[in-house]
C-alpha cells in the first residue's frame, strides 16, 4: 500500500477514492486523513469538501461538517444534494434563519442558470 501511495502521492482523486473506501468500511479517522490529503492537493474541489463533511458527520462532528459543506457550496452553488444536507443540518440544530437564508441563495442561484444548462 505504501508503494501505491508513493506512486500516487500527488493525485487527489486517488486519495478521494481511498477515503471513500475507508468511509464505507466505517474507518472514519483514516478516511478523514485520506480526504484531508485529497483536499490539500485540490483545495478548490467541492466534491472533496463534501467527502470531508461526510467523514465528519460519521464521526459525529456536525460543526466541522457544516464548515466543509459551506465551503463546498461556495465552490459549487448548484450542488443541490450538498445544499440539502447542509439545510438539514441547520434545521436539526435549530438554525432556521440560516437555513432560510441558504434556501433563498440556492433558489437565486438556480434562477440565474440558463434553462439549457439545467436540462442537460
Amino acid at each position: 500500500m505504501t508503494e501505491v501511495q508513493q506512486q500516487f502521492a500527488n493525485d487527489s482523486q486517488f486519495f478521494k477514492w481511498i477515503g471513500e473506501a475507508l468511509l464505507a468500511a466505517k474507518q472514519t479517522s483514516e478516511a478523514r486523513i485520506a480526504f484531508d490529503r485529497a483536499l490539500q492537493l485540490d483545495p478548490k474541489s467541492a466534491v472533496i469538501e463534501t467527502k470531508v463533511a461526510a467523514a465528519d458527520l460519521q464521526a459525529g462532528d456536525k460543526a466541522d461538517a457544516m464548515a466543509h459543506l459551506q465551503r463546498a457550496i461556495a465552490l459549487d452553488p448548484l450542488d443541490l444534494p450538498t445544499s440539502s444536507t447542509l439545510l438539514g443540518l441547520y434545521q436539526s440544530e435549530g438554525r432556521l434563519t440560516v437555513a432560510s437564508e441558504l434556501a433563498s441563495k440556492i433558489a437565486a442561484a438556480v434562477r440565474q442558470q440558463p434553462e439549457a444548462a439545467l436540462c442537460s
